[in-house]
């Protein structure tokens, strides 16, 4: 089950981080600061307003959105197997 991302306030965490205002934001991102305000209370953003915010930002906001990897799991003889788990066990077996 995937994880809802809210792009906004990840954008709004941003901006805590360094330390800059919405005013400033809108500033270098060339908005009224009513824009900035309102898209960062969306929850999604279009790529290309995004990928701004990331320059300005210096931040890759498009992390937000990959997948976790999947864990490993296969069928033995017919039974579901967590890959991982089984050459964990395996390794502290030999060791």
């Amino acid at each position: 089950m995937s994880q809802q991302v809210h792009i906004g306030k990840a954008v709004k965490q941003r901006l805590d981080n360094l330390q800059l205002s919405v005013p400033q934001f809108a500033d270098e991102m060339n908005w009224t600061e009513i824009k900035s305000y309102r898209q960062i209370g969306n929850a999604s953003w279009n790529t290309e307003e995004l990928h701004r915010a990331g320059v300005v930002l210096g931040y890759n906001f498009f992390e937000h959105y990959q997948q976790q990897p999947k864990r490993k799991r296969s069928y033995i003889y017919g039974v579901l197997v967590n890959v991982e788990a089984l050459e964990t066990e395996v390794g502290r077996r030999l060791a």
